[in-house]
């Protein structure tokens, strides 16, 4: 039988190394493209044994969803502090706004892989995508909605804008050559929180 402590080592090494993974295939994919890229490439430059990147991906197409999983996981872990003792809805707002947006850019190559290779998954592995998408954008839709029923923010598409929120934060990063000239990262959570109160405030 294992320890706690054991367990929380093992859980600790199998992110450790899945982090590793992710890092590495997205540095490959980007470079030379996902069916161009072989999983003992991936191992190789994880710094893993080749059986060792099996237990995580037996096809390279599953790396895709790690890597949204993974981002999925780093945006719930940073928001919930961030927002779970704020009582005004625009303060929420801003606040997971500002993560988001943030952890988009930390994670600069592997949205643009998201965005590049999604397509070229089967239908199964592209819904999995979509799911793993949405479980970040119902964040948003929650604190919209909380925002409708305090009369805070007045009644409309809470899905749609909390799915315009998440797009214009992967534009960040998908557009950055043009934003770059007009924005530091700050500065652009601010002009896109500014448009959306702008249009839900009562």
């Amino acid at each position: 039988m294992f320890t706690d402590q054991e367990q929380n080592d093992g859980d600790a090494g199998s992110t450790q190394t899945k982090k590793q993974i992710i890092k590495a295939a997205s540095k490959l994919f980007e470079k030379k493209g996902l069916y161009q890229t072989s999983v003992g490439e991936i191992a190789e430059r994880a710094g893993v044994s080749v059986p060792e990147a099996y237990k995580y991906v037996r096809r390279k197409s599953e790396i895709m969803l790690l890597i949204m999983e993974d981002f999925t996981n780093q945006f719930q872990k940073r928001i919930q502090p961030e927002i779970e003792f704020l009582d005004d809805p625009k303060e929420k707002l801003f606040r997971a706004m500002k993560m988001f947006y943030a952890i988009v850019a930390e994670n600069a190559p592997q949205t643009l892989l998201l965005y590049r290779e999604s397509n070229t998954l089967d239908k199964q592995g592209q819904a999995k995508i979509m799911d793993a998408e949405l479980a970040y954008v119902h964040i948003f839709r929650d604190i919209l909605e909380e925002g409708v029923r305090l009369g805070v923010f007045k009644p409309h598409d809470t899905e749609q804008i909390a799915y315009n929120i998440v797009l214009l934060g992967h534009s960040w990063v998908l557009k950055r050559w043009h934003f770059k000239k007009r924005f530091e990262l700050e500065g652009y959570v601010d002009y896109q929180y500014n448009f959306f109160i702008n249009a839900i405030s009562l």
